[in-house]
């Protein structure tokens, strides 16, 4: 990865000073990906009129609905799925693509209702800040008209569905802040900044203010605790507009958690050493499907591993292999209606019945070492591996990394002598949790899960959890 920044002040009458930045940067990675978003695609099965980039919508591709109900109706036709998604395409843009426009929309479940999609749906108004996964109903353009048509002239992507409020970074603003470019002058300082706009106007319902770089220093091994000042320094700028914690408790409901925690990264792994005898999908230039046992995906602390129509092994096997790798502690894999978890020579497997009670309430049905996941070093783990194993985008073999180990991604990149997360064990998994501002009787549950968020914000805004899809509030930009 390389970036280019520079940038000069100018002097203007009247007392006035400009300032003017830019920033280019690459990020180059060695591999090539299959089942991404051709934003150009997309912006024709979304309607777009024909353009230099946008191709005209043959007439037999549906249109695509970003908001069909998955439980009422079969969302989006196969056909449609296959035109918008790219095959291949080793090029600079994926990444951008794939947080913006593959985890914010095609990946994510029509099933799901998001926290912003039930809250808009109630009449309220949400807003997000510097949040890249937020699915709303607003339809928000790049906001500078000049980097708008530069996405549209190299074919990334240029608009995202969001909440009403939608701020990140440079490139989406929904209101005018008067906030410090975030080049330069700190990440979390311009969301602080961006926040307090929005206190000053009481501008919202629900707002999700994201404070990244804690998390950038944990992983490069920087300086954490300075990253919290900061991070407690953009929640002061909210405090100090509404008049102090006390005037801004009387107003807001406050709840301070991180999505995970951090662990030292000592060791790296491959994760597809072990299925090195197998014909491994490498990239859509490189490999056909048809003619592979195994994809391989990895990162951080947690690797899968995806069969392949025809694999000549089968979920065990996969699993048997990847548990004999030193980096690996926890392996599970789906066995009929059951989940089988290895760890070491210890085997278990679960599902949902009524033979065993949890801390959440949950009620299990295990045979094997009962004691194999230990609560105090693997929090809620089998919740936690029942969503992973259950998630329909999710490989077919799970791999929780040992104490100390790393996977690295398939570009090779990794967080050697930094922190790293991802992993089933509670290093990775515990992270505080503040709950300020809310009625006595607004509880969280003994052992919270970030599961709990949503439900816990709408029934507080008593909004329905579920909500059904209806058609666009409307675009901005």
């Amino acid at each position: 990865m390389w970036e280019l920044t520079g940038g000069f002040d100018v002097e203007l009458p009247w007392s006035w000073k400009a300032g003017l930045t830019a920033t280019y940067s690459k990020d180059r990675e060695f591999t090539e990906n299959i089942n991404q978003a051709n934003t150009n695609a997309l912006n024709s099965a979304l309607g777009a009129a024909p353009s230099a980039t946008v191709p005209a919508k043959p007439a037999n591709i549906p249109f695509f609905n970003p908001f069909c109900d998955g439980f009422a109706f079969s969302c989006n036709d196969p056909a449609t799925l296959n035109y918008i998604r790219a095959r291949g395409g080793n090029t600079d843009e994926n990444a951008l693509t794939d947080i913006l426009v593959n985890l914010n929309l095609l990946h994510m479940s029509p099933r799901a209702t998001t926290v912003f999609e039930a809250l808009e749906d109630a009449g309220l108004v949400t807003a997000a800040v510097n949040l890249y996964v937020c699915r709303g109903r607003v339809r928000h353009q790049i906001t500078r008209p000049a980097a708008r048509r530069f996405a549209r002239t190299v074919g990334i992507v240029d608009a995202v569905y969001g909440p009403r409020r939608y701020f990140l970074g440079d490139l989406f603003f929904s209101d005018l802040t008067g906030a410090p470019r975030n080049f330069g002058t700190g990440i979390d300082r311009h969301g602080g900044a961006v926040a307090r706009w929005l206190v000053t106007r009481d501008g919202f319902d629900f707002l999700f203010l994201y404070l990244y770089e804690t998390d950038a220093a944990g992983h490069r091994g920087g300086d954490v605790l300075g990253a919290v000042e900061r991070a407690d320094s953009g929640l002061g700028l909210m405090v100090e507009a509404a008049g102090g914690f006390d005037r801004f408790l009387d107003r807001y409901g406050v709840i301070v958690l991180a999505d995970h925690s951090q662990s030292s990264i000592e060791q790296i792994a491959d994760a597809s050493e072990p299925l090195s005898d197998l014909r491994l999908f490498r990239s859509s230039r490189r490999s056909e499907p048809d003619r592979c046992d195994v994809a391989v995906a990895a990162s951080n602390r947690a690797a899968m591993a995806y069969l392949l129509p025809g694999a000549r092994a089968g979920a065990a096997e996969v699993a048997d292999r990847l548990g004999a790798l030193a980096a690996a502690d926890v392996v599970a894999h789906r066995d009929g209606d059951w989940l089988a978890v290895r760890r070491g020579e210890g085997r278990l497997r679960f599902r949902r019945g009524s033979g065993t009670v949890d801390e959440r309430g949950n009620g299990w049905d295990v045979e094997g070492d009962a004691a194999l996941l230990d609560p105090a070093l693997y929090p809620n783990a089998l919740e936690r591996i029942e969503g992973a194993l259950l998630c329909a985008t999710a490989g077919d073999v799970i791999v929780s990394a040992a104490p100390g180990w790393e996977f690295a991604d398939s570009g090779g990149i990794h967080h050697l002598g930094g922190g790293s997360h991802g992993s089933l064990r509670a290093e990775d998994s515990l992270v505080p949790l503040v709950v300020a501002g809310f009625n006595s009787g607004e509880a969280f549950p003994s052992q919270p899960s970030i599961t709990d968020i949503q439900p816990f914000v709408c029934r507080h805004f008593g909004a329905p959890r579920v909500s059904r899809p209806h058609a666009l509030v409307g675009t901005v930009g």
